[in-house]
């Protein structure tokens, strides 16, 4: 998600060149790629298939989750998902 924010590419042509100059932009780029590949797996791919297929992280949902998330994704959008904790009682 963090990479929506930071993509590099996305700049003008100036900034880019700048940003790109830090030395610790290597570091923070393989933090990122560390992170999502982490987060990747935990998604359905193509769940919004109208989105931008790099931005797939906007692309997909949680395979799993809390019974009230999970109840929300159904009604919302049809979606099943892994109910891993049933929602607490009021």
């Amino acid at each position: 998600m963090i990479r929506r924010y930071c993509r590099v590419a996305q700049l003008d042509g100036e900034t880019r060149r700048r940003v790109e100059g830090f030395p610790e932009l290597a570091g923070f780029r393989r933090r990122v790629m560390t992170i999502d590949a982490r987060f990747q797996p935990l998604l359905m791919e193509h769940a919004f298939p109208g989105i931008d297929p790099e931005e797939w992280w906007l692309r997909g949902i949680v395979r799993r989750a809390g019974g009230r998330l999970a109840q929300d994704w159904k009604r919302s959008f049809g979606f099943d998902v892994e109910v891993v904790r049933q929602p607490r009682v009021t």
